[in-house]
């Protein structure tokens, strides 16, 4: 492949800087980071769910679809606690980069196997009540600032409509 040319930028990640050689090839994608640099930077890409671990830091993948951007953040634990054998707990989810006001869907899913985070409805504040499920036969630990899922934006497909349930149920 040939490349037009390169330059030196300054590359921003998580709460990371670098200052890194990039080459400019004729490449469509929107971006392209190459492997020396994921190395060298010691990121970790989760595909499935389209984040990045940047030097253990959890970076949220942007959700898009067709022309619509969701705005995404992580959320992790917010403090030392203890799951009991078979059995829920909820827990305190502290939100990176909240979007306050924005009802968002926690996407949740396995924090280690056998430990299962319940997706729900929630507005995008600072902190949220996650519900962790333990499905081991021994208790589990989970630390400070475990991740356990991200927070995608909802896009008001409706209008702005709101629907009581209770009126709702009641006809």
């Amino acid at each position: 492949m040939i490349a037009f040319g390169g330059v030196t930028a300054t590359l921003q990640m998580a709460k990371q800087t670098w200052t890194w050689p990039i080459l400019v090839a004729p490449i469509r994608d929107e971006v392209l980071l190459g492997i020396d640099f994921l190395k060298a930077a010691n990121v970790t890409i989760f595909t499935g769910q389209g984040d990045l671990q940047v030097g253990g830091e959890m970076v949220p993948g942007i959700m898009m679809d067709g022309s619509n951007t969701y705005a995404c953040s992580v959320v992790q634990s917010d403090c030392d606690t203890v799951i009991p054998p078979e059995s829920e707990k909820i827990i305190i989810g502290r939100v990176t980069n909240p979007m306050a006001g924005t009802s968002a869907v926690l996407d949740g899913g396995a924090i280690q196997n056998g430990v299962k985070v319940a997706s729900c409805l929630a507005n995008m504040e600072s902190t949220i009540p996650v519900r962790v499920l333990n499905l081991k036969d021994h208790a589990v630990r989970l630390t400070k600032n475990t991740h356990i899922g991200k927070l995608v934006e909802i896009h008001n497909d409706i209008g702005n409509k709101q629907v009581d349930f209770k009126s709702e149920k009641n006809k």
